[in-house]
């Protein structure tokens, strides 16, 4: 059988990393729903059941929002330091006008 994430032991040992609790798989460091990759090795191997699946993949999109959320709530508040805007004339040239896709937020570098 061929996984996303490595072999079968490896993605055994990434599954002592989670929790399943009311349905939902969680990594233990954060909190955070792995990706569908994971979740998919973790229900190929039986850790998990399709059910638990289908419901982490139901609160990852919750998360996702929500940090989403957190994010361009912390742009619109702190705006881009003098490090962030460095870096972007670097990347993209100085003069050029570039949108930040979360915030719809034109910067011009």
């Amino acid at each position: 059988m061929k996984f996303n994430n490595g072999t079968a032991d490896e993605i055994r040992a990434n599954f002592l990393d989670a929790e399943v609790v009311d349905g939902v798989c969680s990594w233990l460091s954060n909190g955070r729903v792995p990706f569908n990759d994971m979740l998919e090795d973790f229900l190929a191997l039986g850790l998990i059941t399709e059910d638990t699946l289908n419901k982490s993949v139901a609160v990852r999109e919750v998360q996702t929002a929500g940090f989403i959320q957190e994010y361009v709530n912390y742009r619109k508040e702190n705006g881009y330091s003098a490090e962030e805007m460095f870096e972007m004339r670097a990347a993209f040239g100085a003069g050029t006008e570039v949108v930040n896709v979360f915030t719809g937020e034109k910067i011009s570098l």
